[in-house]
Parts: structure tokens; sequence; C-alpha cells
């Protein structure tokens, strides 16, 4: 059985055993009445915004890409009072988009950001729901998505190279890791496609969903519509699942947090966009890693490390979540053992080694059909987003820093951006390389959770030079399994201030598209610099007058220090 401590925001009591289903069948003390008091009002607001947000694309064209849904629209506004345009565009344009109008969007944002903080607020009262508090919030949770899986406009167009994908491997059985779109130029759907000539860098367990679609897009017709919506419903399917599987692991593991859990990610805006609006498979790829927590909490740890596999190989990102699971893995069996020796040393490097065994064994199997040889991997370290840059901190950096240097060094400072990227890049890099082995023997011996979410969020922050708003939903899934603190606080602002991406991408020629990333990472670097700087002068506070009692004490007599309350120290033996 294993040892490993999962209970979110712990003390490492080692060993620890997950909560007996004694301690969760403790009589219900919440009704469905105090349900709909407390988060009743909260979801209504949200589903307010998003029908606030379909009219708004529906009255006037934000720049998106159109979706092929769409066409429903025009053929229901037959006169087009709406203003929706007849032909489907590729990838955002520039054309003339009110600036009013954005600024409702990214208002829209905001709001929805406030009203579900206000959700998470009010959940954390209800500490003892039961199942029918579940089914509501997945309930508003379908609602929710309902309301913006019919918008008629798409944020991302990844869902067309989803689409090529499988039909690269369904319909012409080729490797769409090593076949690019480009390859059927006969192909109806290519020229909607931006990445034609990149393979797949989605692994195994995203391709083989990806052919069923396509097989089932065929048998309903192959129309791209059809296409665009089985990907929506997949992405709010998967969402849907990842709520209840959060549902199920605090169950487990905190059970007075459930609510508070599920309703931090089943609501949350940037979630509810990127998978029932613009069919992400991250959803898939969370729904995977959600299993595997589920399953491990249960103890059933080699099923959970084939599903973590399944995870990696839908995108290979959470490999760099690996170390830091098999090194708590050691810490939790040094820990346990009342003598430390070489026997116990042995015994942790084989409780890890065999995990990581397994999980390596899934990886391949998995990966194993679409193997091209080396080749593969190089495609993978090579691929475009790795190699360009876009709506990062380091993007910011790159467009602003140049200004200054070339006055000075009298370069263009077109020149000045090609010459220092490599720097910055290299720089950000060696920032989450820190960054990583601090979460590694500094959050990992305290929390495994903790750990993985700040792993994932420092790659986000400092190393992703190419950034795009959905990468916030992979720690948003930790730490809506931890408990509410600066942490979740942080990557909450990170999750509602990356939306507002969404608000300056139609109009690139302003000098505010610019300043994006500052819009986007900006709350969330702020609260926690001034998290940070009142710890700090809490811990400056502290010592001060630790160091003025101690001085104080060296000038008074014994008997002054009995009657003040001053402390004596102990005489040396």
């Amino acid at each position: 059985m294993s040892t490993i401590e999962w209970r979110a925001g712990a003390k490492p009591k080692i060993p620890s055993q997950p909560l007996s289903s004694s301690s969760t069948s403790r009589p219900y003390s919440i009704s469905i009445g105090d349900t709909l008091r407390r988060l009743g009002v909260p979801a209504l607001a949200l589903t307010g915004l998003w029908v606030g947000l379909l009219f708004l694309m529906i009255w006037h064209w934000t720049g998106y890409h159109l979706s092929p849904l769409t066409a429903g629209w025009r053929q229901w506004d037959r006169a087009n009072h709406w203003n929706m345009p007849g032909v489907m565009p590729h990838g955002p344009l520039p054309p003339q988009v009110p600036p009013t109008v954005l600024l409702t969007m990214g208002l829209i944002f905001v709001a929805a950001t406030a009203a579900h903080f206000w959700a998470v607020l009010n959940a954390r009262r209800l500490r003892h729901a039961g199942q029918g508090t579940l089914w509501f919030i997945l309930g508003a949770t379908v609602v929710m998505g309902g309301v913006v899986l019919l918008l008629p406009n798409l944020f991302s167009d990844d869902v067309f190279s989803y689409i090529l994908y499988g039909r690269i491997g369904a319909l012409y059985h080729a490797n769409p890791m090593l076949v690019t779109p480009a390859h059927f130029p006969h192909d109806p759907f290519l020229r909607y496609v931006y990445w034609r000539t990149t393979p797949s860098v989605y692994g195994a367990t995203w391709l083989w969903p990806a052919e069923v679609l396509t097989h089932v897009a065929q048998r309903l017709g192959g129309s791209l519509p059809v296409y665009i919506a089985l990907y929506k419903v997949m992405g709010l399917v998967c969402h849907l699942a990842n709520a209840a599987l959060i549902w199920g692991i605090l169950v487990r593991i905190a059970p007075q947090r459930r609510v508070l859990g599920t309703v931090l990610y089943a609501w949350n805006p940037l979630a509810v966009i990127e998978f029932a609006g613009s069919g992400h498979n991250d959803a898939l790829m969370l729904t995977y890693l959600l299993i595997g927590i589920w399953l491990a909490v249960r103890q059933f740890e080699m099923l959970a490390a084939v599903a973590w596999a399944a995870a990696i190989t839908t995108k290979f990102i959470l490999l760099i979540l690996v170390p830091l699971w098999l090194w708590h893995v050691v810490l939790t069996r040094w820990r346990a053992a009342e003598t430390h020796d070489l026997r116990l040393a042995l015994r942790c490097a084989w409780e890890a080694g065999w995990r990581g065994g397994v999980l390596a064994v899934a990886v391949v199997a998995f990966m194993a059909p679409f193997w091209g040889g080396p080749h593969l991997i190089t495609v993978l370290l090579h691929s475009p987003p790795t190699q360009r840059i876009d709506n990062s901190l380091l993007d910011l950096l790159v467009r602003f820093i140049p200004w200054p240097l070339s006055a000075l060094l009298h370069k263009s400072r077109f020149i000045l951006r090609k010459e220092y990227l490599p720097l910055f890049k290299d720089t950000g890099i060696v920032a989450f390389a820190l960054a990583w082995l601090w979460a590694l023997f500094q959050r990992v011996p305290r929390d495994l959770l903790a750990a993985c979410a700040w792993a994932l969020a420092s790659y986000i922050v400092l190393a992703s030079a190419w950034f795009w708003p959905w990468y916030v939903t992979w720690p948003l899934a930790f730490v809506a399994l931890r408990p509410l603190g600066r942490q979740s606080l942080s990557v909450l602002l990170l999750a509602g201030g990356v939306l507002s991406i969404y608000a300056f991408l139609p109009d690139r020629a302003s000098l505010a598209f610019g300043l994006r990333a500052l819009f986007a990472f900006g709350p969330a670097i702020a609260y926690v610099g001034l998290a940070r700087s009142a710890q700090v002068r809490h811990a400056v506070r502290r010592a001060g007058t630790g160091l003025f009692q101690a001085w104080h004490a060296g000038f008074t007599s014994p008997a002054t220090q009995k009657t003040q309350g001053v402390r004596t120290p102990a005489p040396l033996a």
C-alpha cells in the first residue's frame, strides 16, 4: 500500500493513509437550498456575462477566426441585420474593429473573473455539501459552456490543425507526427490551417481520439461545422469530467474543500472559454492527469502511472513533473522509516524506480505506432512554437528594451532585437531551471501538488516565449486541489489576466497591443510581489523585535526581567 502524502496543504506526516469512508459518510449539513443561496447568483452572473459576449460577437465581428458554426447564424439572420460577414477568414484580421467593441469584450472578461472570485469565496462556506451540490455545479457548467460553445468566433485556430491531423491518420493513413498537412493540398480544410508545414507536436493519446472524431464526423456528413461542433463538445465533456474528478479527489484528500475546488476549476472563465469555446486538447490532457491523481489517492499507483503517461503523450510539457513525483516518492519512504541505512536507500530507489519504469514503458507503448526514428525528437524540439515568440513577457522585453539600446549603440532596434533574442530566451530558461529546482527541493517535501503548480506556472511565466492563454489551465487544475491561499489566488489572477490578450489581438497596430503581456501577467506578478514584500516586512519586524528584547535583557537585572516578563537565558551546563 502506498504511503505517498496526497493531502494537499497538509504537514508531511508519514506514513499517511487516505481518508477513510467513515470520514466522508457524516451527515451533510448543507442542503441544496443553501447551495442555491450561495452559488445561484454568481452562476447567473457568469451565465449572463457569457450571453452578453455571445450577443456582442453576433452584433459585431471582433476580428477573430469565424467559426464554421457562423453559417447557422447567417442563415438565421438572412437580412444580415447583425453585420455578420459572409466569408470565412484565415487568422485574426487587423481590419477595423471599433475600440468600444474590444473594450466591452475586455470588461466582460474582467467582470467574469470578478464573478468567479465571488463564487469561489462563497464556495468556501459549503464545507459539507452532498452530491446535489455537485450536480448543480455541473449543470451550471453545462449552461455556461453551452452558451460559449455557440460563439460565432473562435479565439484560436488550433482546432483546424486538430482536424487535419485527425484526417491525416484516419483518412490518408499517414503518420501525423512525420507528415505535414501541406502534403495533402487537395484536402478541403487545408486553407484554414495555419501550421501547414508543421507535423503534429501532440502525441498518440491525442491523435487517436482525433481519428475517432474524424470517423464520427465523416459519418455525420463530413462538413467543417460538424467537425468544429464535435471538437467543442469534446472539450466541454472533458471539462465536465475534470470537474467531477476534482470533486472525487477532494472527497478523499480534503472533503471540506470539494465544493471550493470544483467551483474554482469548473466555472473558471479561462477554462470555459478555452475548452467549450475553442475546443483545445488541453482539456483531454487534464482528464488523463486527473484520472491518474484520482487513481493514486485510491492506491492504484500502477494504473495512475499509465494515466499520467497518457497525459504526457498528449502534451509533452508534463515531463517536467515526473522528477517531482519520483523525488516525492523517495522522500516519503525515507521519512517514514525509523532507521536510515543503505538498505533503506535501496528500498527508496526501488520505489521510485518501478513507478518511473511503469510510466516510461507506458509512454513507449503509446508512442511506438508513431515512432519514426530520432527524426521525430528533432521535429518536437525544433517545432515553430519553440522557435517563435509571442504574447509572453519575453516578447514584451524584446519589443521595448531595444529602443533605449538603439540610441546608445547607434544600431537599428530590429538588429538589436535579433541579436539579443537568444540571450533573453536563455535567461528565461535559466530562470525557469532555478525555479524548478526550488520546487524540487523546497516545495516537494511539503506539498507535491503545490510543487507541480509552481513548476508549470514558472514555465509559463519565465520560459514560454511562445505563450497563449490556455497554457494557464495546466496549473489551474492543480491549485483547484489545494487550499485557497497565495498560490491559488496568483493562478486565478493569472487566468483572469491572460484573457485580456484576446481583447488586444484584433488591433495589432495599436501601442496597447505591444503592452498586452503587461496586462496579462501584471496582476498576478504584482500580487505575488506584494505578498512577498509583506512577508519580508513581517519577518524583519519580528527579527527587530527579537533583537530589541535581547538587547534590553542584557541591560536589566534578573529581578527586573522577572517583573517585566523578559525571559532569562538558561545557564550553560
